[in-house]
């Protein structure tokens, strides 16, 4: 995606997607598995709605 122009707020929306991962990680690496698991799925919702609104795979 990196090829795509984003404006602030989407910007702002895969810093969040971002974050979520890295929450992913401390989680994981602290054994709790169900938390991480939430996290990395939000942070896969929010880079997702990125791509419906671009049309990226869209049909």
């Amino acid at each position: 995606m990196s090829h795509l122009d984003f404006n602030r707020e989407e910007k702002d929306i895969i810093q969040r997607a971002e974050n979520y991962k890295e929450d992913s990680i401390y989680y994981l690496e602290k054994g709790d598995y169900i938390t991480s698991f939430g996290c990395i799925n939000y942070a896969h919702g929010l880079i997702d709605s990125l791509r419906i609104l671009h049309g990226i795979g869209v049909k």
